[in-house]
């Protein structure tokens, strides 16, 4: 063994793993831990350089929304979030129609 192994190669490198940007955030999210930390060096077996590129890219997507800065247990994957968010906006809009409802009602009643 001259000292290098198969693993030690980066994918990214190889062509194995997509080109590293902020906009896949899909192939991003797979680099965070369940606590929504970016995993080590080792872990994700990245050379230097496009290790500086994920965690860069990973930040920008955090500060766009794309990705979350933490997560409270378990590691959300960005479909589970994007529907966890659109759940949470459709029962917030129907709390806001009941409240204009019950508001319109109200105002009806007032001017009897």
């Amino acid at each position: 063994m001259n000292g290098t192994s198969a693993s030690k190669i980066c994918r990214v490198c190889t062509g194995e793993y997509p080109p590293i940007t902020y906009k896949n955030y899909e192939f991003l999210s797979q680099f965070l831990t369940e606590r929504g930390m970016i995993k080590s060096r080792k872990l994700t077996g990245l050379c230097s350089k496009h290790y500086r590129q994920l965690a860069k890219n990973i930040k920008r997507a955090r500060h766009l929304g794309l990705l979350p800065f933490t997560t409270i247990s378990a590691k959300i994957r960005p479909q589970e979030l994007k529907a966890l968010f659109e759940s949470s906006s459709a029962t917030k809009r129907k709390q806001e129609q009941s409240a204009d409802e019950h508001l319109g009602s109200a105002e009806t009643e007032s001017e009897q």
